[in-house]
């Protein structure tokens, strides 16, 4: 469960953990899914996968600049279920 505490900050988070109280494990892999089509360009410019790595670590201070109530809502759309 701590996969996303390292990189948003506290408000954030709290918005994850809701997502995932809501829908279990589903909500979390939405949220990813959601970051990685929301960084899909800049993820795509290489093919180092320490870049990615380097990217995810950076996150942190993107975070501030990521709109949360729209990546929540941007993950509904990925309409997976727990079934």
């Amino acid at each position: 469960m701590t996969m996303f505490t390292g990189f948003f900050r506290h408000p954030t988070i709290l918005m994850v953990l809701d997502s995932f109280f809501i829908d279990s494990w589903v909500g979390v892999f939405r949220v990813a899914l959601a970051l990685l089509k929301q960084f899909k360009h800049e993820l795509m410019v290489s093919t180092d996968i320490a870049f990615v790595a380097q990217f995810f670590h950076e996150l942190k201070d993107k975070s501030e600049s990521l709109n949360i109530h729209e990546l929540l809502y941007e993950s509904l759309k990925f309409g997976l279920t727990d079934a």
